[in-house]
C-alpha cells in the first residue's frame, strides 16, 4: 500500500469525516465524493494543522475542490456539536472569482433537508471586512474585497488560516500583513494555496518548515484506479484519466507543399526581423495567424472585421509596412517580410492543406459512436471555424463539440483534439483531459509539441504516437513564447494598476520626525516630550512613535498626537538601521535575492542612464512618465527610484513606462519579458524588505520581554541582532508639551 492509498484510508477513518465519504453531507443535492487523491491531500493538510505546522500547496490543475475540500473539513472538525470539535473558527483568505464559497454554503445533511430547504448552511460562513470583525462562534470566516488588517482590535480565538494566493489582494498588496498575522499567531496553522510559484509563494516556501506539496500528475497516478462515483470532482475525475494507464497522445503534423517552399525564408525573415527589435508585435503576430490556425486566413478576417480586440493579416502588414515607412535602419527588412507574409497568405486563402485536414477529421469523428470534441483557443476562432466548415459545405455532426480552450474540462472517454500548438507551460500536456487526446497543427509545430507533450507527461504512463499528414517531415522547427501574444494588451491592462505593496522600513515614518509645514508655509503644532533621562525628543503631531507596553509586554506604534504621560518609548533611530542591515546581509546571501537585485538595479541603470544621455531633469522625467498615462506626480519619487531609495515604483505600469521611454527599441513580447522580470524583482525585494522590517520589531520585543524569542531562522546572525538590540533606550515620558514654530 503505498503513501498516497495509506493517508486516504487514515483520512477515510476520520469519524467526522464520515457525512462525506458516505453521501450523507451533500451539496446543494449532490454528493461531495472525495476521491483518493482527494482524501490524502486533505489528511495530510489536517495533520500538518494538528501539529501546529503551516503548509504551501501548489496546484497547477485548475479545481474547485480542493479548496472546498481544505476549508470543509477542517471546519467541520471543529464543528462542537461532534465529540472532538473544539468549536474554533477558521479564518479563510479566499479567492471569491474561483466559486468554491459558494459549494460550501450549499452544504447540508441529505437525510435531515432538501437542497431547496438549505436554508441554514453546514457550515456557518460569516463575511467579513476587517479582523476585528471575526467572531469567536464557530464556522468560517471569509475576507472580503479591500479587507483591513486592524490588529490591534482582533482578540478573537483562530484554529487555522487558509490563504488563497491566486488572488492578488492576498499575493501582492497584502501578502505582508498576512505574514504579520501570522508571525503574530505563531500557534495558528495556515495552508497557503498557490497555482503558480510566484513571488509570494517562493517567500512563504522559504518562511515556513513543511515541506512544498506540488501537486502533479505523478502525485494523481500513484492512487489506485478505481470506478465513477457520483459527485466526483475534476480532480478526481482527472485522478481517473492518469491512472486508467490507458492514455494515448496522438500528433498529426500537417504539411503543405505548396506552401513548403515558402515557410523556411518567411521563418528566416521573422527571426531577423524580432533580433533586431522591428515591430516585435506585428511579426509576431502574423506569422501565429498564418502558421497557427486551422482555416484560410480569409475566414478570420470576415470573423473579426466588426472586432475592435482582434486584427487580421490584412491590417497586421499594413501597420508592417506603415513602421517600415517610418524608419530608416531595417526597413527593407521589414518590407521583404510584409511582402513575404502577403505571399503565404495568397497561397493560404487559395488552398489550405491544414483546413481541409481538421474539416475532413470533424467529418470523421462524426462517423464514430463516441463523442468528440474539437478545440479551438478561443471565441473568434470558433465561430472562423465554423464559418470555413458552413463556406465549404461542412456540417458539424451530431457527436462532435467545438470547444474554446477555456472550457476543457476531464472527460475520460471523450476524444479530444486540439487545433492549435498549446503553449509549452499549457497543463493540458501534463493533464490530459481524456484517455485519448490529439494534435492536429502545422508540421512547423511538430518538435515544440512533441516536446512540450513528453517533457510533461514523462512521469506517467502515456504512449505517443505521431501520424504526418501531406509530405513526411516539417519544414522547420521553432520555439514559442510562455505567453499568449493574442491576448497581450488585455493581459497589460487587466492588472491591478493601483496595487501598493507600500515600501521599505527604512522609508517610513520616523520616531524623530520635527514639525510639519502648514499649507501656507507656516509651522503647525508639534510635541515635545521630556523623558526620564532629562533628555528630549520633538515629534510632530502624527509622527509615529513606538511604545512598549509592559504589562502586555507587546510593542505598538502610536502617532506623537496619542501618547500620554508615563508611556514608555522606545528610542529606536541609532539601532535600526544596524539592525535592518544585518537581517539584509543576510538575504544578500541567498542566490535568489541577489539576482533580484542585480535585475532591479539593471533598471535603475535604464533611468540613469537614459535620464543623463536624454539631458533629462527628475521633472522632466515625471512629464514625460504623465505623457503614457502615470499618475507619478513628485520628481522625488523619480529620484528615489534611481538612487534606490525606494525599491522602484508601486504602479507596475512606471515599471514598464520608464523601460518604453528609455529603451524604445524595446518592442512587444521582448519590452513584456524584461519588464516581466523587473516587476517579478521589485515584488520580491518589496516584499523580502518588509518582512525584514518586522523581524527588526520581533528583535526589539525580543530584547525587552526575555519570554519572547525573535525566531528569525535561517541563516541570519541572531547573536548580532541580539548584541545591536541590547543598544535600544526604554525612556519613560514625563511630561508633553505643545509648542507652536
Amino acid at each position: 500500500m503505498n503513501a498516497i492509498t495509506k493517508r486516504a484510508d487514515a483520512c477515510r477513518q476520520r469519524v467526522f469525516m464520515g457525512g462525506f465519504h458516505d453521501g450523507t453531507i451533500q451539496t446543494d443535492g449532490t454528493p461531495f465524493h472525495l476521491g483518493t487523491s482527494e482524501c490524502a491531500l486533505v489528511e495530510e493538510a489536517l495533520r500538518k494543522i494538528e501539529q501546529g505546522q503551516s503548509y504551501l500547496i501548489h496546484n497547477p490543475f485548475p479545481t474547485k475542490s480542493l479548496p472546498v475540500a481544505f476549508i470543509a473539513s477542517y471546519a467541520y472538525s471543529q464543528n462542537p456539536s461532534i465529540p472532538t470539535g473544539d468549536g474554533l473558527p477558521m479564518l479563510v483568505f479566499p479567492a471569491s472569482s474561483q466559486g468554491y464559497l459558494g459549494e460550501i454554503d450549499q452544504f447540508h445533511f441529505s437525510t435531515t433537508q432538501k437542497a431547496k430547504h438549505n436554508k441554514t448552511p453546514l457550515i456557518p460562513r460569516h463575511p467579513i471586512d476587517a479582523l476585528s470583525e471575526q467572531g469567536d462562534r464557530w464556522g468560517v470566516y471569509t475576507a472580503k474585497s479591500g479587507f483591513t488588517f486592524d490588529h490591534e482590535h482582533h482578540d478573537a480565538p483562530v484554529g487555522a488560516v487558509f490563504v488563497d494566493l491566486r488572488k492578488p489582494e492576498w499575493s501582492e498588496r497584502n501578502f505582508d500583513r498576512i505574514e504579520e498575522f501570522c508571525e503574530e499567531h505563531p500557534d495558528v496553522p495556515a495552508i497557503f494555496y498557490t497555482d503558480e510559484m510566484g513571488p509570494a509563494a517562493e517567500l512563504t516556501e522559504g518562511r515556513i518548515e513543511s515541506r512544498t506539496l506540488h501537486i502533479t500528475n505523478s502525485v494523481l497516478g500513484r492512487a489506485p484506479p478505481v470506478e465513477v462515483e457520483t459527485g466526483e470532482s475534476d480532480l478526481t475525475t482527472q485522478e481517473r484519466i492518469i491512472t486508467s494507464g490507458d492514455i494515448e497522445i496522438l500528433q498529426f503534423p500537417v504539411t503543405d507543399e505548396g506552401v513548403g517552399s515558402l515557410l523556411p525564408e518567411l521563418i528566416d525573415l521573422k527571426n531577423r526581423c524580432q533580433n533586431r527589435d522591428l515591430a516585435y508585435v506585428e511579426v509576431a503576430r502574423v506569422f501565429n495567424r498564418l502558421t497557427k490556425q486551422p482555416f484560410k486566413p480569409i475566414y478570420w478576417s470576415r470573423t473579426v472585421g466588426a472586432n475592435a480586440f482582434y486584427d487580421d493579416v490584412p491590417g497586421y502588414i499594413e501597420r508592417i509596412e506603415t513602421r517600415a515607412d517610418n524608419i530608416g535602419s531595417g526597413s527593407d527588412l521589414l518590407y521583404t517580410y510584409a511582402r513575404k507574409a502577403n505571399e503565404v497568405q495568397g497561397h493560404l486563402n487559395d488552398c489550405h492543406v491544414l483546413q481541409n485536414t481538421v474539416l475532413d477529421a470533424i467529418q470523421r469523428a462524426g462517423d464514430d459512436d463516441a463523442q468528440s470534441r474539437f478545440v479551438v483557443k478561443n471565441s473568434a476562432e470558433l465561430d472562423a471555424l465554423r464559418l470555413a466548415a458552413t463556406d465549404t459545405g461542412y456540417a458539424i455532426p451530431e457527436n462532435v463539440e467545438i470547444v474554446e480552450r477555456a472550457d476543457v474540462t476531464p472527460m475520460p472517454d471523450v476524444r479530444y483534439v486540439f487545433l492549435y500548438p498549446p503553449y509549452a507551460d499549457d497543463y493540458v500536456y501534463g493533464f490530459p483531459p481524456s484517455k485519448q487526446v490529439a494534435f492536429i497543427h502545422n508540421a512547423l509545430w511538430s518538435n515544440y509539441v512533441r516536446k512540450s507533450a513528453a517533457s510533461a507527461t514523462e512521469d506517467i504512463s502515456v504512449s505517443h504516437n505521431s501520424t504526418s499528414i501531406g509530405r513526411s517531415g516539417t519544414v522547420g522547427d521553432v520555439e514559442d513564447h510562455v505567453f499568449d501574444i493574442d491576448t497581450l494588451e488585455s493581459d497589460i491592462e487587466g492588472y491591478l494598476r493601483t496595487a501598493d505593496f507600500g515600501g521599505s522600513p527604512s522609508s517610513s515614518a520616523s520616531d524623530g520626525s520635527a514639525s510639519v509645514k502648514a499649507d501656507d508655509g507656516s509651522s503647525t503644532q508639534s510635541f515635545l516630550f521630556q523623558f526620564g533621562n532629562g533628555e528630549s525628543r520633538r515629534f510632530s503631531p502624527d509622527g509615529i512613535v513606538t511604545i512598549y507596553e509592559a504589562e502586555k509586554a507587546r510593542i505598538s506604534r502610536k502617532k506623537a498626537k496619542n501618547v500620554s504621560e508615563g508611556e514608555d518609548v522606545l528610542l529606536l533611530n541609532s539601532v535600526t538601521g544596524d539592525l535592518y542591515d544585518v537581517l539584509l546581509e543576510s538575504a544578500h546571501k541567498r542566490e535568489a535575492v541577489r539576482e533580484h537585485e542585480q535585475t532591479v538595479e539593471n533598471w535603475r541603470g535604464v533611468l540613469e542612464r537614459g535620464r543623463a544621455r536624454e539631458e533629462m531633469e527628475y521633472s522632466d522625467v515625471v512629464d514625460a512618465l504623465q505623457e503614457h498615462d502615470s499618475e507619478i506626480e513628485s520628481w522625488h519619487t523619480v529620484r528615489a527610484w534611481e538612487k534606490g531609495r525606494y525599491i522602484g515604483p508601486l504602479d507596475e505600469g512606471d515599471c514598464r513606462r520608464i523601460l518604453h521611454i528609455f529603451r524604445p527599441e524595446l518592442e512587444g513580447i521582448l519590452l513584456e519579458q524584461i519588464h516581466e522580470q523587473v516587476w517579478k524583482a521589485m515584488k520580491h525585494l518589496r516584499l523580502l524588505h518588509r518582512r525584514m522590517g518586522r523581524n527588526v520589531r520581533r528583535a526589539v520585543e525580543a530584547e525587552f520581554n526575555p519570554s519572547t524569542s525573535a525566531g528569525f531562522g535561517g541563516d541570519i546572525n541572531e547573536s548580532m541582532v541580539r548584541n545591536i538590540s541590547r543598544d535600544i533606550e526604554r525612556e519613560t515620558v514625563t511630561r508633553i508639551a505643545r509648542t507652536d514654530e
